[in-house]
């Protein structure tokens, strides 16, 4: 807001309103490039930042990792499933592969081996990443 009002003389005309603009625009730089080198460490000497280790993390956190060795994959069953009423314990499903989600006519359920699933089905699947897609397909019957 600063530079906003800094521009105010230079638009009137005002004489060596140039050098307050440069004056009001260096000061904000410094202030804002102040405030993000030093806000963490402030919030920590005040004990005011959370741990690291009780941080959450979301599924872009995850993603965006370079140790996350997996991938989410979105997996709709189609109509007339082979798969249709079978319960995922039934299922020839890969170990390294987990269903996470299952999205049920725009209701979210989670799934655990007792869950039937129905044609129709949105199923979001924690998969290695690389060649475990395929196994998933052929799981779910889909190849």
């Amino acid at each position: 807001m600063p530079i906003v009002f800094a521009t105010f003389p230079l638009i009137a005309g005002v004489e060596k309103s140039d050098l307050i603009f440069n004056i009001v625009f260096f000061i904000v730089l410094t202030s804002v490039a102040l405030q993000a080198t030093t806000l963490i460490k402030v919030a920590e000497w005040l004990h005011l930042a959370v741990p690291g280790r009780l941080k959450r993390r979301s599924l872009l956190d995850l993603e965006l990792s370079d140790d996350f060795k997996n991938a989410l994959v979105e997996v709709n069953l189609p109509e007339n499933s082979r798969v249709d009423g079978k319960q995922i314990l039934e299922l020839e499903f890969p170990k390294t592969s987990l269903i996470v989600l299952v999205n049920r006519n725009n209701k979210y359920i989670t799934p655990n081996g007792a869950t039937e699933l129905k044609s129709g089905d949105k199923l979001m699947v924690m998969i290695n990443s690389g060649e475990e897609e395929y196994l998933v397909r052929k799981a779910l019957a889909l190849d």
